[in-house]
């Protein structure tokens, strides 16, 4: 070995070394991160989006963070006070939260409604309101869950049929966030149905029919019946907009 080579490997081990170092250096770094954003629970900064099972179960850890509080306004518990002020309970039928709520309420405001509510935890023991938003959403839906979506989990995505008034099928794909919703037809692929939607997810869940096909054939199904009959497409473009090409552009075909 020449000095020239012994200079050169010892130029790449050092390189070599502070490579090492460097990535430790920086998997600790990132593990402290972690580590104080676990031990600091929730984040102030952010808006959270809960229902009164989940606000209640965050305990303190709640108070001073911003709330989207959802539920269903429960019967028999609206009471307004002098000027503006608004009280009222938001349920998800296992827990309810108070809300202390000022301003006037939307027009469709009232019992029985899906709402969310803006605002934050108070020691007091209630959710002190700040914007009123309800739903009365009358369309017929159609909601896809996926049974291992780390995301939105499917019990999270089921709270939706209690809060739309039309007409709603709730469905759930096996699969994750991504996975679930691609799912391409296949003997792995399942799908689980229920037309009966109870409160409770785990109760359709245990009564829900296992099928194996994708959610994408029972979606067509659920639209055909919703669809008029079939038309020619209308033309596209204007004289001062002339098309181009055919669908789907020149840019995909070629």
């Amino acid at each position: 070995m020449t000095a020239t080579q012994g200079k050169t490997m010892t130029a790449t081990d050092n390189m070599r070394r502070k490579t090492r170092l460097f990535m430790i250096f920086a998997v600790a770094i990132a593990l402290i991160g972690f580590a104080i954003i676990a031990a600091s629970g929730i984040n102030k900064n952010l808006v959270y989006y809960w229902a009164p099972k989940d606000l209640q179960a965050a305990g303190d850890k709640a108070y001073g963070a911003t709330i989207r509080l959802g539920g269903m306004v429960a019967p028999g518990s609206i009471k307004t006070g002098g000027g503006s002020a608004l009280d009222f309970d938001v349920t998800d039928y296992q827990k309810s939260v108070h809300v202390k709520a000022t301003g006037l309420p939307p027009a469709m405001f009232r019992e029985g409604i899906g709402v969310v509510v803006e605002g934050t935890m108070t020691k007091g023991g209630y959710f002190k309101g700040e914007r009123l938003m309800v739903s009365e959403i009358g369309t017929d839906s159609y909601i896809v869950s996926a049974l291992d979506d780390h995301i939105v989990p499917w019990r999270v995505s089921y709270r939706t049929t209690q809060l739309f008034k039309g007409a709603t099928r709730f469905v759930m794909t096996s699969g994750g966030h991504i996975a679930g919703i691609v799912s391409p037809p296949g003997p792995k692929v399942r799908l689980w149905t229920n037309d009966e939607l109870p409160r409770d997810a785990d109760a359709w869940k245990a009564g829900a029919t296992e099928h194996r096909d994708t959610w994408w054939n029972d979606w067509s199904r659920w639209l055909a019946e919703r669809a008029g009959e079939l038309r020619p497409a209308p033309a596209i473009g204007s004289d001062q907009h002339p098309p181009t090409g055919v669908a789907p552009g020149e840019y995909v075909r070629s």
